[in-house]
């Protein structure tokens, strides 16, 4: 995708970052909750931007050498375009740069783009956890990135 810019999610993407998440999730965060990841050090949110707008975020925690991809959300009209690849091609990266050598998630069963999207990104099923999802109910598959240590 031309001209998209992967960058760290600042206070003023929040708004589009908020729209984002509200129309791809039945429980989206608030934006206070984005506004509280903004300052913690153990938290890295990108976003995928392009001429003045926010197409799409992707958040990580980070515990020691483990972390969460906490969210992934790309505008409705580009979803299958490449951007949500993007996003989690760079997420990882800085995973690895930041010593994490094992990525978790969970992900509704039912969501095959982004099942699919995660297995692309060297994601694999390892569990299941029933009645994970609220809005409707739903199982969620947890699954596993394992990283290579960095190169020196």
């Amino acid at each position: 995708m031309e001209n998209l810019i992967i960058r760290p999610m600042q206070d003023s993407d929040i708004p589009e970052v908020s729209r984002l998440e509200e129309a791809a999730f039945s429980m989206p965060w608030s934006a206070d909750a984005f506004r509280e990841m903004l300052v913690r050090e153990d938290a890295l949110y990108l976003v995928a931007f392009r001429e003045g707008k926010v197409l799409g975020v992707c958040g990580l925690h980070q515990s020691f050498e483990s972390g969460e991809i906490t969210n992934v959300s790309v505008a409705q009209d580009l979803r299958c375009s490449g951007i949500g690849t993007r996003l989690m091609a760079e997420i990882l990266h800085a995973a690895v740069k930041r010593g994490i050598s094992q990525v978790l998630l969970e992900v509704r069963v039912s969501n095959d783009a982004a099942v699919h999207l995660y297995e692309k990104c060297g994601f694999r099923v390892i569990g299941r956890r029933r009645d994970f999802y609220e809005n409707p109910w739903e199982d969620a598959y947890v699954m596993e990135c394992i990283l290579p240590p960095e190169k020196s």
